[in-house]
């Protein structure tokens, strides 16, 4: 499951005390700092996640696609901290795992990541006009 897919489903909340209710949970995994104390809850209706911080960069705009392949990758792609579920393979560039991905990603997701870029294409219209 990517990064994504969890914030939209998910929410995190303090883990129940009943162990029957623990099963409908996802669980951190062990060693992880709340392992013990909170779980994921799965959302009856999915969310749009607004994502804080810094802003997605331009995905047109060859200074910044190495930057937008590495957040695309880590919103879109499976990954873990684990050897053999990594972000990327150290063999291949930023871009050639982004290329890759494009490749497998689900319609779902494509239109997501399309869909981040419409804000650079309005204000790119604004001013073409």
């Amino acid at each position: 499951m990517c990064v994504w897919d969890i914030l939209r489903n998910y929410v995190k909340e303090k883990k129940p005390r009943s162990k029957t209710q623990r099963k409908t949970y996802l669980h951190f995994k062990q060693g992880h700092p709340q392992y013990t104390t909170h779980c994921l809850k799965k959302l009856d209706v999915p969310i749009i996640p607004v994502l804080m911080g810094y802003r997605i960069p331009r995905n047109d705009l060859d200074k910044d696609h190495t930057k937008y392949a590495v957040i695309v990758l880590a919103l879109f792609k499976p990954w873990s901290e684990i050897k053999s579920c990594p972000l990327k393979s150290q063999e291949i560039s930023w871009s050639d795992a982004f290329d890759n991905l494009t490749q497998v990603v689900s319609s779902a997701h494509a239109r997501v990541i399309l869909n981040m870029q419409l804000l650079y294409q309005t204000r790119d219209a604004k001013f073409d006009f």
